[in-house]
């Protein structure tokens, strides 16, 4: 990270009280955890219940049995590519944010 000059803090483990206060104020989260295994995650559990859009970084892997992925998709994560520039990540994640997404979000959440 350091030939980019992206600042970043290594913190340790901490308080919940601080992870919290840090995602909130966050407006991306980053995880290396598989894409399909995203919903196993408790730290992308944490940022998606901050209202966080979660950027996958991970190794390409894809499960090996036979299954409809479209059921293991979540749009809070988009899913890193080679074709994905800063620009269109944080393009995507204002939008996930905005307040007609957050009610569009919520009256879904009502019909489940």
């Amino acid at each position: 990270m350091n030939q980019q000059k992206i600042h970043y803090d290594v913190l340790g483990i901490q308080p919940d009280s601080v992870i919290s206060k840090l995602f909130t104020a966050s407006d991306l989260g980053i995880s290396t955890t598989p894409y399909y295994l995203s919903d196993k995650s408790g730290s992308v559990a944490a940022m998606l219940e901050h209202a966080l859009p979660v950027l996958c970084v991970s190794r390409k892997w894809i499960p090996s049995v036979a299954l409809d992925f479209a059921l293991l998709e979540n749009k809070n994560i988009i899913k890193w590519d080679d074709q994905l520039s800063l620009n269109d990540i944080i393009i995507r994640s204002i939008n996930h944010n905005n307040l007609s997404s957050i009610t569009n979000q919520f009256l879904e959440s009502l019909k489940e």
